[in-house]
């Protein structure tokens, strides 16, 4: 199932709730009946779209998700060669230092930004 499959089937998820509900609550007074039944209708909606959301995605082979991360390296690799000598110096030393604490690279990134 692609991405646009997956929309069209929780559009049509979510539209036959609203239909269902309308029909049921149109012209009935709210009683413990109708107001447990929407939620039955509610509880199968939200149950659809996860089990739409979770549905494997088509078309998409392990090879393409290898690709995918080879992508992602690539990523980092351009990012690292467009760093100064300086920049990868202050960059080696806050990811060596062993102090517990977690440096995320966006916060690096901030840092540096802020720096120039």
């Amino acid at each position: 199932m692609n991405s646009g499959d997956r929309l069209k089937a929780i559009f049509w998820v979510w539209a036959a709730f609203a239909v269902a509900t309308t029909v049921t609550f149109w012209g009935n007074e709210p009683s413990l009946t109708t107001l447990l039944l929407g939620l039955i209708y509610a509880m199968a909606a939200a149950g659809s779209t996860v089990a739409v959301m979770l549905a494997p995605m088509e078309g998409i082979s392990p090879a393409h998700m290898a690709q995918a991360g080879k992508m992602k390296h690539g990523k980092v690799d351009r990012l690292l060669t467009s760093l100064s000598d300086d920049e990868l110096d202050h960059l080696r030393e806050r990811l060596s230092v062993d102090d517990g604490e977690l440096v995320s690279l966006d916060q690096l990134m901030r840092e540096r930004k802020g720096r120039r």
